[in-house]
């Protein structure tokens, strides 16, 4: 029986090796991949953790411009106040329209008298 070969006459034996040898070979493949995980993972540690330390040091934007106005909360105008500042801004707005408007028809007039004038014989 040791000497029988199956029916494709290959021994035993030589099927077990070749499996043996491809099971090594996958495995050694596997540790070395999970030696390239691992090594990306303490990369990655190494960067969470310098990208917490640096957070940790930046402040909070609106914290920073609150204390450079010198104020350590954000205090929200009154409602009266809001209003006539906006009242002021929308009385600006209103001239400025009506400038710009004045100046258009102006220049609209301009223009019509200059297209409709007669062109003077020379």
């Amino acid at each position: 029986m040791a000497g029988e070969s199956n029916g494709n006459k290959r021994h035993r034996l030589d099927r077990i090796e070749e499996a043996l040898e491809a099971c090594t070979n996958e495995h050694a493949q596997f540790r070395e991949e999970h030696r390239q995980l691992l090594k990306a993972q303490v990369l990655l540690y190494d960067s969470v953790q310098k990208l917490t330390q640096s957070q940790a040091k930046s402040k909070d934007p609106h914290q920073e411009l609150a204390e450079r106005r010198g104020e350590r909360e954000h205090k929200p105008a009154k409602p009266a106040e809001s209003f006539s500042r906006l009242d002021r801004k929308l009385a600006k707005m209103a001239q400025a329209r009506k400038n710009a408007d004045e100046r258009m028809a102006a220049l609209l007039a301009l223009v019509d008298e200059t297209i409709r004038r007669p062109p003077t014989a020379t």
